[in-house]
């Protein structure tokens, strides 16, 4: 690992297990560096915590999100409740051995505990939420007296060369729809696998060309069934609803051939071309989990709901994305599809329109669907201090102007804002690429330059009454 402090603060918090959930030892990790830095920690009922000096004002508030997408490769043996990603350099950038890197927000956390660590920075506090990956909630529950102070810099932004002052809600929806199995004898069964997709931020990487692995099965078992007799005995595919699903896998009955199918495969691959690493792989199977299949009228009725359900960009502006939708997950049990979509909109009538889109669709199919916003969206005002301070420094050190932007994710500030209005906030952060994935990365040169960034932009709030 490259001696740098930050960097090297990353690679400790690497080795500490911290999927959304389960941040107990992280947060232990931090106590031990607050009692060797001589500095107070506190922690909520929730499980936030801070560390600040004693006696300090914390005037300027740093926060990052301690947990972690926990994705791998599907092949991979690893275990993230027992330790952490295995972190290696390559060609400048920082990687992970198969499996998420944990930058988004390890990173973020490392630069704070780099200030914190950091003898003259007695106005600066450090807050550490828990469980953002899974709807924000260390922030929905964080105690009040936590976000006392002037400013709040959130370190899980959106770029080197980016000032964050706007997000999107979070809307999780949950559809359940009814299905009738019976004895099934016709033909043989066979097992679909989708594997290999690039998968991805269900908000930043929506506007990207990637594919869904749900959306993928779901064409091919329609085309293979077309005016034969077809039944799936399993599907399951998808992980996590802030993911792009990446696998899929169909256990089906059919009467076509083995050969037949690879053709149908071939043509449904063909037009998937700009996923390079995509397997579609198809195997003579067994029924190992279901006795009865799902009959041929509701086989193909489910089929077509899950290619009509919205999926990717819903609203665009000027090349920005305003509203979409993430198929996120499906899985059959017994005789019910339950169906899982995250829909993020910075304006709340797209996101009504949305939640129509597939309420429609759903009802129309006697589907029930329970609808849960996770988060709000956030604004920040024009006139804000920290911005215009922000900006400033940001010119003086890169000798040109940041962009400022409003991102299509969910960050924590919109819950921060909305328990404290007064305080002054702004999210930074390092060039993260291909965040919720195996393949994220996190360029050196950039955690040098948020950290730099950063660092100045403290110290200026504090010259200008701040300390």
């Amino acid at each position: 690992m490259a001696k740098d402090r930050v960097l090297d603060f990353f690679k400790e918090i690497s080795e500490v297990p911290r999927c959304s959930g389960k941040e107990q030892r992280i947060r232990q990790f931090l106590k031990k560096f607050a009692k060797e830095n001589k500095l107070n920690f506190k922690q909520d009922s929730y499980g936030n915590c801070i560390i600040y000096k004693a006696g300090s004002k914390g005037t300027v508030v740093l926060q990052a999100h301690l947990d972690m997408v926990c994705e791998k490769e599907e092949e991979f043996d690893f275990d993230f409740s027992k330790k952490g990603p295995e972190i290696k350099i390559k060609r400048g950038w920082l990687t992970a051995n198969h499996t998420t890197l944990g930058a988004d927000n390890g990173i973020g956390v490392a630069m704070i505990l780099d200030i914190l660590s950091q003898k003259n920075l007695s106005f600066v506090k450090g807050l550490f939420t828990v469980e953002e990956e899974i709807g924000l909630k260390g922030a929905k529950y964080i105690e009040g007296s936590f976000l006392e102070g002037s400013y709040l810099i959130n370190c899980d932004g959106g770029g080197d060369d980016t000032i964050v002052i706007g997000s999107a809600d979070g809307i999780d929806v949950k559809v359940k729809i009814p299905l009738k199995r019976k004895n099934f004898s016709k033909g043989k069964i066979f097992d679909l696998k989708i594997t290999g997709l690039m998968g991805g931020h269900s908000g930043l990487d929506i506007g990207l060309k990637r594919a869904n692995a749900i959306k993928i099965a779901a064409e091919v078992i329609l085309k293979i069934s077309g005016k034969n007799s077809t039944g799936i005995y399993q599907f399951e595919g998808g992980t996590k609803i802030n993911a792009i699903p990446r696998n899929a896998e169909v256990v089906f009955s059919t009467k076509k051939t083995l050969s037949q199918i690879k053709k149908i495969i071939k043509n449904v691959k063909k037009r998937s071309s700009f996923e390079k690493n995509l397997k579609i792989e198809i195997c003579e199977g067994e029924n190992k989990k279901e006795k009865k299949a799902i009959d041929e009228k509701d086989t193909k009725r489910i089929l077509k709901m899950l290619l009509d359900f919205p999926h990717g960009v819903f609203v665009k502006k000027k090349g920005a994305v305003l509203s979409s939708s993430n198929l996120a997950r499906i899985f059959i049990r017994k005789n019910q599809a339950n169906i899982e979509f995250f829909l993020r909109s910075l304006y709340e009538k797209d996101s009504q329109e949305l939640l129509k889109k597939i309420s429609d669709i759903s009802t129309q199919n006697k589907g029930v669907i329970v609808v849960e916003k996770l988060f709000p969206s956030w604004n920040l005002h024009g006139n804000s201090r920290i911005l215009r301070k922000a900006v400033r420094v940001y010119k003086k050190l890169f000798k040109k102007a940041p962009q400022i932007k409003k991102v299509h994710a969910g960050i924590e500030c919109a819950y921060f804002y909305k328990k404290h209005p007064q305080l002054e906030i702004i999210s930074i952060g390092p060039s993260i690429k291909n965040l919720h994935t195996p393949y994220e990365r996190v360029k050196i040169s950039s955690v040098k330059k948020t950290t730099r960034f950063l660092k100045e932009l403290i110290l200026t709030l504090s010259d200008e009454g701040c300390g």
